[in-house]
């Protein structure tokens, strides 16, 4: 069965500096650092990763760092995306 990690960035809006890397993989392996290194070892081993907003907003600032424009965009699921599908009376709603 493929592997799918859960992530999540807090970026500051003034410096675009990433503040805060939170990842949870389908396998129950947690982790919460502001490593980018660590969480690109970490994240490497899932077939797919999967957030909010991530194709517009936290790979975006994930690739600046890493310096490398294509990182993730081929193992990518966004959630937002999915919301239409998932809610079609309210595609775009806000979360709860």
């Amino acid at each position: 069965m493929p592997t799918i990690a859960f992530f999540d960035i807090e970026v500051s809006p003034d410096s675009k500096k990433i503040l805060d890397i939170g990842a949870h993989l389908s396998d129950e392996s947690i982790f919460h650092k502001n490593q980018l290194e660590q969480f690109s070892a970490f994240i490497n081993q899932s077939d797919y990763i999967c957030g909010h907003n991530i194709l517009a907003h936290d790979l975006t600032y994930l690739q600046l760092h890493m310096g490398n424009p294509g990182w993730g965009v081929d193992k990518a699921i966004d959630t937002l995306l999915l919301s239409p599908l998932l809610f079609p009376k309210t595609p775009y709603h806000h979360l709860l």
